[in-house]
C-alpha cells in the first residue's frame, strides 16, 4: 500500500482543475490558492484529462505491469 497522501481532498482537487479548464483563473492563481506547485497541478491536471474525476483519486495500491 502507497504511503503517499495528499492534504487536498477530491473535492478540491477537483474544484481547481476544473476552476483552470473553465478558464475561470490562472494557474499562477491556482497554484497560491491552494498552496501546491506547479508541478503538482499540472499532474492533476494530466490525470484529470485522462481518466475525469476517478484520475483524481489518490491511489490506494501500488500499479502493477506484465512483464511484456
Amino acid at each position: 500500500m502507497s504511503r503517499r497522501t495528499t492534504k487536498h481532498t477530491l473535492e478540491e482537487r477537483y474544484q481547481a482543475t476544473s476552476e483552470y479548464l473553465s478558464g475561470q483563473y490562472s494557474k499562477h492563481f491556482i497554484c497560491q490558492k491552494y498552496t501546491i506547485s506547479k508541478n503538482t497541478f499540472d499532474n492533476w491536471i494530466r490525470k484529470y484529462k485522462a481518466g475525469g474525476l476517478d484520475g483524481l483519486k489518490e491511489s490506494r495500491t501500488w500499479k502493477k505491469y506484465s512483464v511484456e
